[in-house]
């Protein structure tokens, strides 16, 4: 006999929590930012690194806690108000108290690296292990539905399956955050589909941390894109944020894929509508490139349509022989006209504006043009997801 389930309530409950994880992490988020120019703790400058001024790396800190406070609030008020059966089974509680452990971990290992640096290795051992709790808690890729004629797997294959994919989740996060707003926005906008999925599976509890972590980056991608580093407003996730993130979706995606009626009914083909929502996570870090530019004045920004021709290039030959690094470009998509929304462009602060050989649309603004490429590559991912 199945249980009834009052479907406005748990609506209604995940979008407190939506609004709360906003709420805490538009108040959490000023916070950090306060302690981190106290502390003079700003990530470094120079090398591969496009930005200019001193910008805190801490704003991931304000994830984890959000996220684990939320999700044991409502595991308890969920489990008093009966709003779903699935947790009365101790096998829901406890996958989400072994990922809160695996958070955690990869928290603490993320803080060690924002501040004093460590080696690979060990943050490469840190994901493993934390990697290593979704299949000790029972949830691990048990079903392929079909793909490549295979259904169900074997434990002996499934689980170490399974921790090799969050690790390459949680790697192919990391590699994505490297332009203002990209992996906050993807992650973000991955995370409000699988909630959908979820509501529509009635995985209730599964669906309000996928709510919760979406609505904590909403004020963090604020703050990301549209701070400046003149007003002490802006800030990035640093490896705090991106590795909790990356386990977050993967034990999204790996809950979705896995054929458990206790999690969610039986969905064919639920493999691969899980897996395609992290196919842009997982292969954006391979198209970004860095454009360096030779230019009379490097005050230029272009447009992505005047780039096209030389995108190949790593440098474009100039009349002042001068290599000026300014620009980040994203190409998976050619738009007619709205391809300089995929770009990241980092000039010097001048009201001098000068021609580029190649460029036939010159812009002569000053700011970083951030904000657009975020917005549009995270929306066009929303509708490739849906």
């Amino acid at each position: 006999m199945l249980e009834k389930v009052d479907y406005g309530m748990n609506y209604f409950f995940i979008a407190i929590a939506f609004l709360v994880a906003v709420f805490m992490g538009w108040i959490i988020t000023p916070q950090i930012l306060l302690v981190a120019f106290r502390k003079r703790l700003f990530d470094s400058v120079g090398g591969r690194k496009t930005h200019n001024g001193i910008v805190p790396r801490l704003g991931g800190v304000v994830f984890v806690p959000v996220q684990c406070f939320l999700l044991v609030l409502s595991m308890f008020f969920m489990y008093k108000l009966e709003m779903t059966p699935h947790l009365q089974d101790p096998f829901i509680p406890f996958q989400f108290l072994l990922l809160m452990i695996g958070l955690l971990i990869l928290s603490m290992v993320g803080v060690i690296d924002d501040l004093i640096r460590i080696d690979y290795r060990r943050k490469f051992v840190a994901q493993i292990v934390a990697s290593l709790f979704l299949p000790l808690s029972g949830l691990w890729i048990n079903d392929l539905y079909g793909l490549l004629g295979i259904t169900t797997l074997s434990p002996w294959i499934g689980m170490p399956l399974t921790v090799f994919v969050a690790v390459f989740i949680i790697n192919a996060v990391n590699l994505i955050d490297g332009i203002d707003g990209l992996c906050s926005g993807l992650v973000g906008m991955g995370a409000l589909v699988f909630g959908f999925l979820f509501i529509y599976n009635g995985a209730w509890l599964h669906a309000v941390f996928a709510f919760i972590t979406a609505g904590v980056l909403c004020p963090f991608f604020y703050y990301n894109v549209f701070g400046k580093s003149k007003g002490r407003q802006r800030i990035f996730m640093g490896d705090t944020g991106s590795l909790t993130l990356g386990l977050s979706m993967a034990f999204l995606a790996i809950s979705y894929a896995m054929n458990n009626p206790l999690i969610k009914p039986f969905s064919e083909g639920a493999i691969v509508v899980s897996f395609a929502t992290l196919t842009v996570a997982n292969t954006a870090h391979t198209p970004i490139t860095t454009i360096r530019l030779n230019i009379l004045e490097p005050t230029t920004l272009l447009t992505a349509s005047s780039l096209l021709p030389v995108i190949e290039a790593d440098t474009l030959t100039a009349v002042s022989g001068r290599e000026v690094p300014i620009a980040t470009m994203v190409r998976p998509m050619m738009m007619d006209g709205t391809c300089s929304l995929f770009a990241t462009l980092e000039l010097p602060s001048t009201k001098k504006s000068a021609p580029l050989i190649s460029s036939t649309k010159p812009i002569t603004r000053n700011t970083r043009t951030r904000a657009n490429g975020a917005l549009l590559i995270s929306f066009s991912m929303f509708f490739s997801f849906a």
